[in-house]
């Protein structure tokens, strides 16, 4: 609400809106063709919620932390969230800065939550579980893989 940015399919007209048909539970919509409409062109002020990307903040928030835990095997978590980042864009729900933006936001959090609790993750494990500690001094196994 702060940025108060239309989506794409709310400001322009004729953006291709693609959407899952409604099937019940919902996973059986993948084998089905998806519903693909043009948006109508604008007539009133419309409010947006165009930024920032859950989507995109999400994912992006679990790739990072995959990195971090597991390494290269983590590493492989970038391809299904950069398409979940592109599917933003192709449905017309987002504008690509919004998903650009909204990736960094997310990995920049996710550092952020991790060096605080590897922090207190260093400091409680030391005073309180000082056998443990010696085993696993560090939050996430060293980056040597």
């Amino acid at each position: 609400r702060l940025v108060d940015r239309p989506r794409p399919m709310q400001a322009l007209a004729d953006v291709r809106e693609v959407a899952l048909v409604r099937t019940h539970p919902q996973v059986l919509a993948v084998f089905r063709a998806p519903d693909v409409v043009l948006s109508p062109t604008p007539n009133q002020k419309i409010n947006g919620r165009s930024f920032p990307s859950g989507h995109a903040v999400n994912n992006s928030v679990l790739a990072t932390l995959a990195i971090l835990f597991f390494g290269r095997l983590g590493a492989l978590y970038i391809i299904p969230a950069g398409l979940v980042c592109y599917s933003r864009i192709y449905c017309g729900s987002h504008w690509p800065s919004d998903v650009f933006i909204s990736v960094f936001v997310g990995v920049g959090f996710a550092l952020i939550c991790y060096a605080l609790l590897a922090y207190f993750y260093r400091k409680v494990t030391a005073r309180w579980f000082p056998r443990f500690h010696s085993l696993h001094p560090e939050l996430a196994p060293p980056a040597s893989r």
